[in-house]
């Protein structure tokens, strides 16, 4: 490291309800955070407006004062999309005026569309700006991978997996109970939450015991109206954002996990029910082929094609045996592909070339 010089992490807060804080958490636990002089700045809260202005322009100020000072080796930004995006493109901008090196962690699976789709003229050479003089640009798929090598010319695109601390309890036998389908992640269209609850009533006639877990939030009185249209109220529990003990309970209880989103990057709860043993069903969107290769940890199908998801589900819930070797390949693949062991490295050799 730098003599008196800082790695500057910039994110949402930790304390947030999001993919990006549960990664930022796991580098912490994994001990990155021991290994190297990093100081997090929270860039974004859970809150009203005024307290998301104030952390804005603290964060900010106190970014200016680092760079200021030379303190700054070089920042290592967690991005998304749309306003995600733009509140870090102020501390690029910063590092690049004050010729000091940075990292885009692009964690949006649907960051292409936000480019193509969301984005003006003026807006995608911006982005395309960031990118080409990023001293890395990290990605978690490699269809994210490609995309950002076509539109920044260079090769400092790596794709960098999400990973899983390892759960100090997942050798331990637990008892699924049958017939239990798991759903973590927000209440919106984009998860495919409706789809999920519109193929309820044909799998209720061959699985009469079937019961749907809903954790997270979002729009819940939509979902709420939508299975009362559906007559599914006796079959469907919304538990509202759970962690800790509470997602483990779940995890090792539900006999599925069921994600049927649209967009993703990779998702941990995915990471989370492969730890646990559980079976997946999911789409074959963003970073999930790249975690479940239908058939062995889980069953892949395509977005928005309800009938092959009431299949899959079909296929998991009545097939035991097929299921308890889904969740043992799961296990496998958690330890082989994206454990700290297996991703840590990668991101700590990323760490020490720029250190240098």
């Amino acid at each position: 490291m730098m003599k008196n010089k800082k790695i500057v992490m910039i994110g949402p807060s930790i304390n947030s309800k999001g993919g990006i804080a549960s990664v930022v958490i796991n580098y912490m636990d994994a001990g990155l955070f021991d290994k190297f002089l990093i100081e997090y700045l929270s860039t974004h809260v859970e809150g009203g407006r005024f307290i998301k202005l104030w952390v804005a322009l603290s964060t900010g100020l106190n970014f200016v004062y680092l760079l200021l000072t030379g303190q700054v080796a070089f920042l290592h930004a967690h991005v998304a999309r749309w306003n995600s995006f733009w509140r870090k493109s102020a501390f690029m901008l910063l590092c690049h005026l004050f010729r000091r090196p940075y990292i885009i962690h692009i964690h949006s699976g649907g960051f292409i569309a936000f480019y193509e789709n969301d984005c003006n003229d003026f807006q995608r050479k911006l982005i395309n700006f960031f990118l080409k003089h990023a001293a890395k640009v990290i990605v978690l798929t490699n269809e994210i991978s490609r995309w950002a090598l076509s539109v920044s010319h260079h090769n400092k695109v790596e794709v960098l997996a999400n990973f899983i601390q390892q759960d100090v309890n997942s050798n331990k036998v637990k008892a699924r109970e049958k017939g239990r389908v798991l759903f973590l992640g927000r209440f919106t269209e984009e998860k495919g939450i409706y789809d999920l609850l519109e193929v309820l009533p044909d799998l209720l006639v061959k699985i009469p015991e079937i019961k749907l877990i809903l954790c997270g939030e979002g729009d819940s009185d939509s979902v709420n109206k939508k299975i009362a249209s559906l007559g599914m109220k006796d079959h469907v529990e919304l538990l509202g954002w759970v962690t800790g003990d509470d997602k483990l309970k779940e995890l090792y209880s539900a006999q599925v996990f069921v994600l049927p989103s649209f967009v993703e990057g990779v998702p941990m709860g995915v990471l989370e029910a492969m730890q646990s043993g559980c079976p997946v069903v999911a789409t074959t969107v963003g970073g999930i082929p790249d975690q479940i290769e239908s058939g062995v940890q889980g069953i892949l199908y395509e977005a928005g094609d309800q009938r092959a998801l009431r299949v899959a589900m079909e296929t998991v819930l009545t097939d035991v045996v097929l299921a308890e070797r889904m969740g043992q390949q799961g296990m496998l693949t958690i330890k082989r592909k994206f454990s700290a062991a297996a991703v840590m490295p990668k991101l700590e050799s990323i760490y020490k070339t720029l250190s240098m």
